[in-house]
């Protein structure tokens, strides 16, 4: 999962962008990786209640943004 400080709207937008960069990787490396991309505030808000979410504030590993 990727957490962005964009909105919903602006995530749409990139989510074509993404996708194609995600289908190079998978090619060259020979994988099948989709990543998840959040707005943060949604993700704060529910990490209590989706499993999932839980998962990701568990073992994520952050590779950039503020600390």
């Amino acid at each position: 999962m990727v957490l962005l400080d964009l909105s919903d709207m602006d995530i749409k937008k990139y989510r074509h962008e993404l996708s194609g960069m995600t289908y190079d990787f998978n090619m060259n490396y020979d994988l099948d990786i989709k990543p998840i991309a959040k707005n943060k505030e949604h993700f704060n808000k529910w990490v209590d209640v989706y499993p999932f979410y839980s998962n990701i504030e568990r073992e994520g590993v952050k590779l950039f943004g503020a600390a």
